[in-house]
């Protein structure tokens, strides 16, 4: 005959187990299976609490079957994976550019601190390239760094 605070543990565990098997179950599993589960994983508690020695070896394979429904579910991945219900559409907005203009595009409005209208050393202007008639193709920039 079995002891009281064997049974009692035995009732608890099973509550505690209640949780991800009703997680599995939402995410589809089927009653065989989600039979064999609660026995693995009622057995696995019930030796770990008689057995001191296996301890270091089911501890952790308890903990990882314990939260492993909670993690890996298939109702958890449809948050993530909305496409696979074909009556789903994810309208995303459109890409929002937030690099700023190109380095060599001069900048119209004044300069600022009131600097003067002279370029600095080694920055050319090209927009009246074309006109010199230096043979540049128009549009084209050079820099010397």
């Amino acid at each position: 005959m079995l002891s009281p605070g064997f049974l009692a543990l035995a009732l608890v565990l099973f509550l505690v187990l209640l949780l991800p098997v009703d997680r599995l179950r939402r995410a589809g599993w089927s009653p065989r299976a989600l039979g064999a589960y609660l026995l693995a994983m009622l057995l696995l508690g019930l030796v770990l609490a008689e057995l001191p020695g296996p301890t270091r070896f089911l501890v952790p394979i308890l903990v990882i079957g314990y939260l492993a429904p909670f993690v890996v579910a298939r109702v958890g991945l449809d948050r993530v994976r909305p496409a696979s219900h074909p009556g789903v559409t994810v309208e995303r907005p459109p890409i929002k550019q937030v690099s700023g203009p190109a380095r060599d595009v001069p900048r119209p409005g004044p300069r600022p601190n009131g600097a003067a209208d002279e370029e600095p050393a080694g920055v050319q202007d090209d927009s009246n390239r074309s006109d010199r008639g230096d043979g540049a193709e128009a549009g084209r920039t050079s820099r010397s760094e």
